[in-house]
């Protein structure tokens, strides 16, 4: 068994360090609630690189909010920025290994294009599912849901 919102606060603590040093907020917001059967550790790197990525996508200034909710069938946990965004037509490739964004490289933010597919590939192993949601110039949203067993 494993606490959604301790993965998701130590995900954001690990955070607070560099989106200081770059000057974006990072807020928290999680309710109490069920243990999803899920490796902590996995859950965390999961979280880690979308809090990774939503700083590193962020200007001076920005702002990342890391929410976790749940209803009595799974957990949602959003990390939203205020950064970037992503062309829609670039949307369907975001987990594909390797893929970077047209605006990430003309930006020239680094990466290898690996997160977002172990990502992917973790919570789906942890049985959930990822998604996305995205406006050009006004940040990304990534979305994690996690089954809640009874």
């Amino acid at each position: 068994p494993t606490s959604v919102p301790w993965v998701t606060r130590e995900s954001v603590r690990t955070g607070w360090s560099i989106a200081a040093v770059d000057g974006i907020s990072l807020d928290i917001s999680s309710q109490d609630g069920p243990a999803v059967q899920a490796d902590a550790s996995r859950l965390q790197q999961v979280l880690d690189n979308l809090i990774s990525n939503a700083v590193k996508f962020s200007e001076a200034g920005g702002r990342v909010q890391v929410r976790a909710t749940h209803d009595a069938r799974e957990w949602r946990i959003d990390v939203a920025d205020t950064g970037i965004g992503i062309p829609p037509a670039e949307v369907e490739h975001l987990f594909d290994r390797f893929f970077r964004a047209s605006n990430a490289r003309r930006a020239e933010v680094p990466g290898t294009g690996l997160g977002l597919p172990t990502a992917k590939a973790i919570t789906e192993l942890l049985g959930g599912r990822i998604e996305v949601a995205s406006t050009v110039g006004s940040g990304i949203t990534f979305t994690v849901y996690l089954p809640i067993e009874p």
